[in-house]
């Protein structure tokens, strides 16, 4: 049987936690980015499976330190395919802080204005 996956996240977000501490403390590379890269950590439609949920833990903990210190932390989540992995120096130079990679294509999340029920209503005679 698979490891207990609250044992996993708790395991993985204490690394992940020491790490980011430890780089962001050192001056000699307060001119760098870190790249944490993820594996089935984050789905990018909603048939997508999340495989890797120590991961996604991990990315929630990241995305918090992002925001405590803009531009100095990347995020990419990559699948299987062979093309994925190829891209990631186009990845980097997109300055983006966070990416998943689908079969060689990158995918950046945006916000996007919901529906509303006002927006769905029938309009008024």
């Amino acid at each position: 049987m698979g490891e207990n996956p609250t044992r996993a996240a708790r395991e993985a977000t204490t690394q992940a936690l020491h790490l980011l501490q430890s780089w962001l403390a050192e001056d000699r590379f307060t001119d760098s980015r870190l790249v944490l890269l993820t594996s089935g950590a984050v789905a990018t439609e909603a048939a997508e499976p999340v495989t890797d949920l120590a991961g996604a833990a991990v990315r929630g903990l990241v995305r918090s330190a992002q925001s405590e210190n803009p531009d100095r932390i990347v995020l990419i989540d990559v699948d299987g395919h062979d093309d994925s992995r190829a891209v990631l120096p186009d990845v980097l130079a997109t300055g983006e802080a966070e990416v998943a990679v689908r079969e060689g294509v990158l995918k950046t999340p945006r916000l996007a204005r919901a529906a509303s029920a006002a927006d769905n209503a029938a309009p008024e005679w």
